[in-house]
């Protein structure tokens, strides 16, 4: 729900905003099997110039214990009474929310009762803006018939990238592990491989290092590394495997330049219909 009295826009990072909420979103949806998740975008004060907003995501879930409240922002830090899910991860999430939201000199609150739920909430100050039209991008089905290979644990992400690929006309397949993607990629060539680098068990760094072996018929596909830690120095690590890193939630306008350039660069071949 989207409070009728906000600005009709703001000036805002867009890529931050979206990794916060997709963070909570998707720890919402890892952790409620029956009920709701609720978002919420409310004004809580404002002047000519500048508006307060609030940020809220609430869930019918599990709910988390007021013991873990003080360590669930930690880094690879689950409570135990919610690790019993058959769902993943890496325990990333809210510890990214927590520093994104640190960035807007905000914090992020937490209140939760065991057995009924969660809310998440965060307060920010935000400039308002004259909404500026985007040029439309004549994209004309330059990637129509390519094959992408996703690897990517959480189902909220590859369902945003899957229908985003599909409207370009691409070809999906989707992996969940590290390891189902390398047994993916023996078996099928790909055009392009998007590889979540925090993946449970086996991560993409793995993955792709094994996929880029000779042997593999994908060795010299490019893999783009996903990651929604925009704080950390990802490119420190060996990222001589990757093509580029690409944010998450993916940049829609990014992603698709990145594809093009390498198809009008001769390294993929348009496919034949």
């Amino acid at each position: 729900a989207v409070d009728k009295n906000l600005a009709v826009s703001y000036n805002l990072d867009e890529v931050k905003i979206s990794q916060i909420l997709s963070n909570l979103i998707s720890n919402s949806i890892k952790f409620t099997e029956k009920g709701h998740i609720d978002i919420r975008v409310d004004k809580v004060s404002g002047g000519d110039l500048v508006d307060k907003l609030k940020f809220e995501v609430s869930d019918t879930g599990v709910g988390i214990p007021k013991s873990d409240f003080e360590n669930i922002f930690d880094s690879f830090t689950q409570p135990k009474q919610l690790t019993t899910r058959t769902e993943g991860g890496s325990g990333l999430g809210l510890a990214i929310v927590k520093k994104l939201v640190s960035l807007h000199d905000s914090e992020i609150i937490l209140e939760s009762t065991v057995g009924r739920g969660s809310t998440f909430w965060f307060e920010i100050e935000l400039e308002q803006a004259t909404l500026r039209e985007k040029p439309i991008t004549d994209q004309s089905d330059q990637l129509k018939g390519y094959k992408v290979l996703i690897a990517d644990d959480m189902m909220i992400n590859v369902m945003v990238a899957r229908e985003l690929l599909r409207s370009w006309g691409m070809t999906i397949d989707y992996a969940e592990t590290g390891v189902e993607a390398i047994e993916k990629t023996k078996k099928t060539r790909y055009d392009f491989i998007l590889m979540d680098i925090h993946m449970p068990g086996m991560d993409g760094y793995e993955a792709t290092k094994l996929i880029k072996q000779p042997h593999n018929p994908n060795f010299d596909t490019p893999i783009f590394a996903l990651t929604a830690d925009v704080t950390a120095d990802q490119r420190k690590m060996d990222s001589s495997y990757f093509e580029e890193f690409m944010l998450k939630p993916i940049e829609r306008d990014k992603l698709f330049q990145a594809f093009l350039n390498l198809s009008l660069a001769g390294n993929k071949q348009v496919p034949v219909h």
